[in-house]
C-alpha cells in the first residue's frame, strides 16, 4: 500500500511515517520515487506505537526492532539483549512511579497547607475608632461628629458622620461612603480583579519585581503612621502586602476608591488574611476627602497616578498635596510609555477623558516636584513590548515599550517664607 493509505489506516501523519522511514525504523520497499508498505511494515508501525505508549524512546524502539529482525526468538542467547532492554525500561518506569507518588503526596500536602493558610475567618471590620480623629469636613474643614452608630470596641460598622455646615457621609457595612459617586461612563467596578487576568508572563514578572522592590522598602513608611493608597479599582498594592504578611498592625491604613463595590471586595479578601489591621475604607469619587489636612504620613502610588489620568487632566499627587504631612514619604511604581506615541493616542480614543500626557514619566517627575517629593531611591524595573490581549492594557500598541519605574521619595519642607496648604 502507499503512504497515504497507511496514514489513514493507522491514523498517523504522513510526515511521521516518512521520518520513521528516513531513520530506518520502518523499512518499506521502494517503487520508483514511492514507498510501498507491506503488512510487515504495518505490524512494525503498530509495534512502534505500542512501544511509544509504554514509554520507550525512538532510539530504544529502533534498537528493539533491530534485535527482533536479526534474533532467533527461541534462542536464549539471542533474546538476552532484547529482554535486557525491557528489564531496564521496567526499572526506569518503577523509578518514575516512585517519583510520581512522591510528587503526588507533596502536591496533596501543599493543597492542605494552602487551605490551612486560608482558613475562613469570622472577622468583620469597619471604620477604626482611631480613624475618627482624622475625619474633617471637606467643605469647612471642621470636625465631623458620629451619630446613629452601630459599633464594637474597635470598629464602627454603621452610622452617619455630620458637620454643622451641612456635610454628611454614611458608614455602611464598615465603609465610609461620601456623596461623591462615579460619573464616568468609561469605568466600572472591577470586583473580580479582572485587570490582573490574562496578563502575559513577562508583564506579570515586571509586576512582581516592582512589588518585591516596594515590599522591601515598606518599612520605610515608619511605625504608628497613617498610610494611604487610592484608586484601588485599578491595582491595590496594600492587598499584595497583606497577602505577603508585610503590613505593620500598628499603622492606620486608608484605602480609597470611587467604587464602594470594589472596596467591599477587598475588605472581604483582606479580612480572610488579617483581623488585626486598622483600615479605613473610603468610597469617594472626588479628591476632597473628608480627612484632616496633613494626616497622611505615607502614600502608596502603584499605578494610582496613571489610573487618575484615565479620567482627569490634573496630577494626583498635586491634588492630594494638602493631605500629606510635612515629612510624608511616598512609595510607588509609575508606568510609562513613549510620550504622544501610538499607545497614548489609542488610550485617548478608548478613554475620551484621559490626559494626553498620561504614562509620561517626565510629567510624573514634575508632579513629584510640585508636591515637594524628592526621590531618595528608584529603579527602572524593566519593560515589555507586548502586554497581551486583556482589559488592563487594551490600549497598548504592540512594539512600543511599556515600562515600570519604582521609587521611594521623601517630602521636602516648603521654601522659607512660602505658605503651605
Amino acid at each position: 500500500m502507499k503512504i497515504g493509505e497507511l496514514s489513514r489506516r493507522l491514523g498517523l501523519p504522513v510526515e511521521t511515517i516518512r521520518y520513521y522511514v528516513r531513520s530506518g525504523i520502518i523499512i518499506p520497499e521502494r517503487a520508483g520515487k514511492q514507498h510501498l508498505f507491506s503488512e510487515a511494515s504495518v505490524e512494525d508501525l503498530k509495534r512502534v506505537l505500542e512501544l511509544k505508549r509504554l514509554g520507550f524512546s525512538l532510539h530504544e524502539i529502533h534498537r528493539i526492532l533491530s534485535l527482533r529482525r536479526i534474533s532467533d526468538p527461541c534462542d536464549p542467547e539471542d533474546t538476552l539483549e532484547l529482554v535486557g532492554l525491557y528489564i531496564a525500561k521496567k526499572r526506569e518506569l518503577e523509578e518514575r512511579i516512585g517519583h510520581l507518588v512522591e510528587a503526588r503526596d507533596a502536591v496533596a500536602d501543599e493543597i492542605q497547607a494552602i487551605y490551612g493558610r486560608c482558613r475562613p475567618r469570622n472577622a468583620s471590620t469597619g471604620v477604626p475608632l482611631r480613624a475618627l480623629a482624622l475625619l474633617a469636613c471637606p467643605l469647612c474643614r471642621g470636625r465631623l461628629s458620629l451619630t446613629d452608630a452601630s459599633m464594637d470596641a474597635r470598629y464602627v460598622h454603621e452610622g452617619t458622620v455630620l458637620c454643622p455646615c451641612g456635610y454628611r457621609a454614611e458608614i455602611r457595612r464598615g465603609i465610609l461612603r461620601t456623596a461623591n459617586v462615579n460619573r464616568s461612563r468609561h469605568d466600572r467596578p472591577d470586583t473580580t480583579r479582572e485587570l490582573y487576568k490574562d496578563l502575559p508572563s513577562p508583564l506579570i514578572s515586571l509586576f512582581a519585581k516592582a512589588h518585591n522592590w516596594m515590599l522591601e522598602r515598606l518599612g520605610g513608611l515608619g511605625p504608628a503612621r497613617v498610610v494611604m493608597e487610592t484608586h484601588a479599582n485599578a491595582y491595590l498594592f496594600l492587598y499584595i502586602a497583606v497577602a505577603a504578611g508585610r503590613l505593620a498592625p500598628d499603622n492606620l491604613y486608608i484605602v480609597v476608591d470611587k467604587f464602594p463595590e470594589t472596596l467591599e471586595m477587598y475588605k472581604r479578601k483582606i479580612e480572610l488574611h488579617r483581623d488585626d489591621l486598622d483600615i479605613l475604607y473610603l468610597a469617594d469619587a472626588g479628591l476632597d476627602f473628608p480627612l484632616a489636612d496633613g494626616c497622611v504620613d505615607g502614600f502608596i502610588d502603584f499605578f494610582g497616578s496613571n489610573e487618575h489620568q484615565f479620567y482627569r487632566h490634573d496630577d494626583l499627587l498635586v491634588e492630594l498635596d494638602r493631605f500629606f504631612a510635612s515629612d510624608a514619604v511616598l512609595l510607588g511604581t509609575y508606568f510609562h510609555m513613549p510620550p504622544m506615541g501610538a499607545s497614548v493616542r489609542r488610550l485617548c480614543r478608548e478613554y475620551p477623558e484621559a490626559h494626553v500626557r498620561n504614562f509620561d514619566l517626565r510629567l510624573y517627575r514634575q508632579a513629584l516636584d510640585r508636591a515637594r517629593f524628592s526621590v531618595a531611591e528608584s529603579v527602572a524595573v524593566g519593560s515589555v513590548t507586548d502586554s497581551g490581549e486583556n482589559l488592563a492594557f487594551s490600549f497598548h500598541e504592540q512594539g512600543e515599550e511599556l515600562s515600570l519605574f519604582s521609587l521611594f521619595a521623601r517630602r521636602l519642607a516648603p521654601p522659607q517664607g512660602a505658605s503651605g496648604r
